[in-house]
């Protein structure tokens, strides 16, 4: 450990008695360059957007047609104040709600996309509004990381590892030039060539009993884990 010793001297005047000599008192401070405790990971500091209330539709999204002042949707003034706090990490969509959420929803046309009931919260109207391609470019825009929730109920590993495909890939697959018709060209996060591929977060929300999806057993509990391993690329970047 480096340490750096500084020797003070300083006169203790107000320690002696009136009329008597002042006897010079020293002090020894030591200033260590390492840190005083382990490192923090910044990720702890990351939050969430889950399709709940207005967390998203009004909170964030009030969508390019509304007075509200707004980039491509996102509202301007709630973007700012999340950049002002250099959020680390976003997970999308949520947790509860990536119970039941298909990625196929999202993506397209926004006036050929399905409506759907959000069973978990509320029964409301779910409109597919927000989806991959408007999630990732709030992301840039906040300059953050992304972690992506995969319901392990819900969404078969296939699923999820064509989803992945569907964002990274910069190959001439099927998923890669369906995304391409879409309006995003080069990966998400990444070039045309790939040279700098997306690292993406693969978040597969936990399997607990309140599930929408049902209550899976211990057998199955432990198995799914294993089929996402095999099938999902730990690395989301496809060639």
């Amino acid at each position: 450990m480096k340490k750096t010793l500084l020797t003070f001297a300083f006169a203790a005047s107000s320690l002696v008695a009136p009329g008597s000599a002042a006897e010079p008192a020293t002090a020894t401070l030591i200033l260590s360059a390492e840190a005083a405790c382990p490192r923090i990971e910044p990720e702890v500091y990351g939050q969430f957007a889950e399709h709940l209330g207005a967390g998203v539709y009004g909170g964030l999204w009030v969508g390019p047609e509304l007075k509200i002042r707004n980039t491509r949707g996102w509202r301007r003034d709630v973007v700012q104040a999340l950049r002002q706090l250099q959020v680390p990490v976003v997970r999308w969509p949520g947790r509860c709600f990536a119970d039941d959420y298909d990625w196929r929803d999202g993506i397209g046309a926004p006036a050929k996309r399905p409506a759907r009931l959000n069973k978990v919260w509320g029964g409301v109207i779910e409109p597919n509004d927000v989806g991959t391609h408007k999630f990732m470019d709030l992301a840039e825009q906040l300059g953050t990381e992304v972690y992506l929730a995969g319901n392990m109920c819900s969404m078969p590993p296939r699923s999820m590892a064509q989803w992945l495909e569907y964002m990274t890939s910069y190959s001439k697959s099927a998923l890669a030039a369906e995304r391409r018709r879409n309006g995003r060209d080069k990966s998400f996060g990444g070039t045309l060539d790939g040279s700098e591929s997306a690292m993406l977060w693969e978040g597969l929300s936990p399997i607990w009993k309140t599930t929408t999806a049902g209550s899976p057993t211990m057998p199955s509990a432990g198995c799914e884990p294993c089929q996402y391993r095999r099938r999902v690329p730990s690395r989301p970047s496809i060639t």
